[in-house]
């Protein structure tokens, strides 16, 4: 597209397997013991005996300790489970204290926990959790003569979650087990929380516990929330009471309290030497007690299919966008990132809109949503689709191929915030799976950086996929917000827009750095659309905008400090501010904002990045929150992912590939602290423990986290950049000193399916593509700073070049006028 667009090149002990034998094996023996599938590759070709999927073709990764201090996850796109490595459930998560566990169906909450007793003892000491694509696995030890393990997921499109309980008998011979399946009902909205008006408990009923069938109802009174308790084998007794929690301790019920109801199902199972599974479903539904019994019956009819289904669907995501890198860390945490966004993909039913002002009030609902769909935020606590989250998720949405999530995620944003705002283009901060608008409206200052976010997210997605529904679809209100925000300026002669960023501090100026870096990106975004959509007028205020914004860059840089301003004050009053134009550097992590925009100059980027990788900005857990010596203290030396994310984006951006991945690995790092194959929200550090108390904890998984990974390894290392809407492709690698290789397969562009390598090493650097059908191919190579170029072939053969100085360094660039797909082979010959 046009040049005015993105402005591109201007501490636990933990078992890992991958393919290998050992616990894959392990799993899919014991699963085809006891008929049912292992971790494996379901659906995708191959079977053991009595077609069972085999294991061995499907990623694994495994906890053996801490159990009872790690939570876990696992999800559909309708359901979901939370709870803890062991097998128990305790209080979890703090929007409404100790509820955000469990057994969830967005919008409703259906359990507190269920659990299991075997011949007297319940199963809350497992010795080994499991994470696979789409599923968990939970081995316990020996028990009344049963060697157990309990697989959990939830089958995608639908509001349940399944659970399989495998007994294999220890001996070899048949026997007979008394079994019990206790659950405690906490049958509740997503919204209200604790701490809104009013809150969850003041608007939630108590449950009521019915028999129907063979199975156990509950329904919060007074409300069409249900939630039901099933299984594929007809129990010998069903029961309801109040004291139905498992092995829950009294301290722990008091935390959920009183409203919920118990359920109990009993069986004297026959297992005979080969083992067997029974499993127990959850549902539940707002919308009546038949929206919550249907999907149940539909799961338990079928549990194996759906499992080998799921595990088939996710086996798909994880060999999509197939990196494949010299770091193991990086490597493991590229193919779960894909995983934990594929777990995140979220669809709620039936959403009333109500403007909630930042939970201060509950009005009646202004608009009923039938359906939206996107990419949850993170679990347990924010299972809600965000602006700023969902901007940042659709990198890895983006070059992982995952790209109907991406624009399911803009089609809900745009949606609600066009009902809650109207034409102003303002995109509203965080939409509940209840339909509660939570931040965001006309009347509030922030988070402005969103609607610049959004642009830049829907271009993503429309550069990629060359989908002409996502410009179509998106671009009114695109160009509606980035009026708005010109209408933010404070006088004609500010051209940066007063309004909160992503960090929320009143020390603050009116105009923050990360709005102000993301709105030039914006308006090339605008602009380009704008171009594609024949709006010349739209086109040309976007150009002059963007290049006056770009032209008054500079009032940002702090040269004494070798920064950027992470605010500006547009009057004496608010924050630290004493005049209008005062710059404020208070250490925040948008500083680095506008590297990792691409929209500083390159002396100025690399002064702040070095500054930024001292002990002042940057730790061992990576980039802080707020920096030694902020406003938020000691406390403000937490480490989001996001944060260490956008400054390997920053340093890569600017050709600083060692510091780049130093980052990315302080990322991968935290794959397996908590939940084994899950980015976390928070990193472990010296002010945050990931093992504090379950009801003040970080989220367990989030989105986000993999935007640092990703984007970095395909937009920066790889060098990849399409254009699909134009059908061309540059691919310009630029590897990290100490990497010799990277490569990527299965990397949809387009209609195209690309496959990408580089290496390099003895003054040579090589990169390889196939697949570029139908794409105007420019592909390159950035060469070491300080060497020349000796000799440049393309396919073995002399090739015209051109060098280019970017950002990143000089790139040596040819381009290729076969469009056939066939592979193409440059190699560059460098002299230092």
């Amino acid at each position: 597209m046009a040049a005015l667009g993105w402005i591109r090149r201007a501490a636990v002990a933990v078992l890992v397997t991958g393919a290998s034998m050992g616990i894959a094996a392990g799993m899919a023996a014991s699963a085809a013991a006891a008929g049912v599938p292992g971790a494996g590759a379901g659906g995708a070709g191959t079977t053991a005996a009595g077609g069972v999927p085999e294991a061995s073709a499907t990623p694994t990764i495994s906890a053996t300790t801490k159990l009872s201090k790690r939570r876990f996850v696992a999800a559909g796109t309708r359901a979901y489970v939370v709870g803890v490595e062991d097998g128990s459930f305790p209080p979890i998560g703090w929007h409404t204290t100790g509820q955000m566990g469990g057994i969830w169906a967005p919008p409703v909450k259906a359990l507190d926990g269920l659990w299991f007793q075997l011949g007297g003892s319940w199963l809350d000491n497992a010795k080994q959790f499991t994470s696979g694509p789409g599923l968990v696995r939970l081995s316990f030890p020996v028990t009344d003569g049963m060697r157990p393990t309990v697989t959990e997921f939830s089958p995608d499109g639908s509001p349940v979650v399944l659970i399989g309980l495998t007994l294999v008998p220890v001996n070899g011979t048949a026997q007979s087990v008394d079994l019990l399946a206790q659950a405690h009902s906490q049958v509740m909205a997503a919204y209200p929380w604790s701490s809104t008006t009013p809150t969850a408990d003041q608007v939630e009923n108590p449950d009521t516990a019915s028999v129907v069938g063979h199975g156990v109802q509950f329904q919060q009174q007074q409300t069409s929330d249900y939630a039901e308790m099933g299984s594929n084998v007809t129990p010998s007794q069903v029961t309801t009471g109040s004291g139905d929690w498992g092995p829950t301790t009294s301290a722990d019920q008091a935390v959920f309290g009183s409203k919920g109801a118990g359920g109990q199902l009993a069986w004297n199972l026959q297992v005979p030497a080969q083992g067997r599974t029974l499993w127990v479903g959850v549902s539940a539904s707002q919308l009546g007690a038949g929206q919550a019994l249907s999907p149940l019956r539909s799961g338990l009819a079928r549990p194996l299919q759906l499992l080998a289904h799921k595990v088939s669907e996710r086996d798909a995501v994880a060999g999509q966008s197939s990196f494949q890198v010299p770091d193991a860390s990086v490597n493991q945490a590229l193919l779960w990132s894909k995983l934990n966004l594929a777990d995140l993909h979220r669809t709620v039913k039936d959403l009333q809109i109500r403007d909630v002002d930042a939970g201060t009030a509950y009005p009646a609902p202004i608009a009923t949503v039938p359906s939206l769909s996107g990419i949850d935020a993170a679990y347990p606590d924010y299972a809600e689709f965000f602006g700023t989250d969902g901007a940042y998720s659709t990198y890895g949405l983006a070059v992982s191929g995952q790209w109907k999530t991406a624009s399911q995620q803009l089609n809900a944003i745009r949606k609600v915030s066009r009902i809650v705002n109207g034409n102003t283009g303002k995109v509203v901060h965080e939409i509940n799976s209840t339909g509660a608008m939570y931040y965001g409206d006309n009347s509030q200052p922030g988070d402005i950086n969103e609607t610049t976010q959004f642009a830049i997210a829907a271009d993503l997605v429309w550069q990629w996929s060359g989908d002409p529904a996502v410009l179509k679809s998106n671009y009114a209100f695109i160009r509606d917000g980035e009026h708005y925000l010109a209408s933010l300026d404070p006088s004609a002669n500010d051209l940066w827009p007063a309004g909160d960023g992503i960090v929320e501090d009143s020390s603050l100026g009116q105009q923050a750095v990360d709005v102000a870096s993301e709105s030039i990106q914006a308006l090339g975004t605008l602009h380009d659309m704008a171009v594609a959509m024949g709006d010349n007028a739209t086109a040309q205020w976007a150009a002059n905008r963007q290049s006056a914004m770009l032209a008054a860059f500079s009032q940002w840089w702090i040269p004494s400090q070798n920064l950027f301003a992470d605010s500006l004050c547009d009057s004496a009053s608010g924050g630290s501010c004493t005049h209008a134009g005062q710059q404020l550097q208070q250490r925040y992590w948008t500083s680095v904002a506008p590297m990792e925009q691409d929209v500083a100059s390159a002396d100025d980027a690399n002064g702040a990045l070095t500054t930024m990788e001292g002990s002042t900005f940057t730790g061992s857990c990576g980039l802080y929150v707020d920096g030694v010596g902020g406003p938020e203290g000691p406390g403000g030396q937490t480490c989001y992912l996001v944060n260490t994310g956008a400054l390997a984006v920053a340093e890569a951006n600017y050709g600083r590939m060692s510091q780049s991945t130093t980052d990315m690995d302080k990322v991968a790092g935290q794959l397996t602290v908590e939940m084994p194959g899950s980015l976390p929200e928070l990193a472990q550090s010296s002010q945050y423990n990931p093992y504090e108390a379950f009801t003040s904890r970080a989220n367990v998984m989030q989105a986000w986290s993999s935007y640092g990974l990703l984007w970095t390894t395909a937009h920066d290392i790889l060098g990849v950049v399409p254009d699909a809407p134009a059908h061309s492709l540059t691919v310009v690698p630029d590897l990290p000193s100490s990497w010799p290789t990277a490569s990527v397969q299965h990397l949809d562009v387009g209609s195209d399916q690309l496959a990408v390598q580089a290496g390099q090493g003895g003054g040579s650097i090589t990169t390889e593509v196939s697949g570029a059908q139908g794409l105007a191919l420019t592909i390159g190579a950035v060469i070491p700073s300080g060497s020349s170029v000796s000799a440049v072939t393309l396919n073995g053969q002399p090739a015209q070049y051109q060098t280019v100085s970017t950002h990143r360094g000089v790139e040596v660039l040819v381009t290729d006028p076969d469009s056939s797909g066939a592979p193409q082979s440059l190699a560059v010959e460098t002299s230092s």
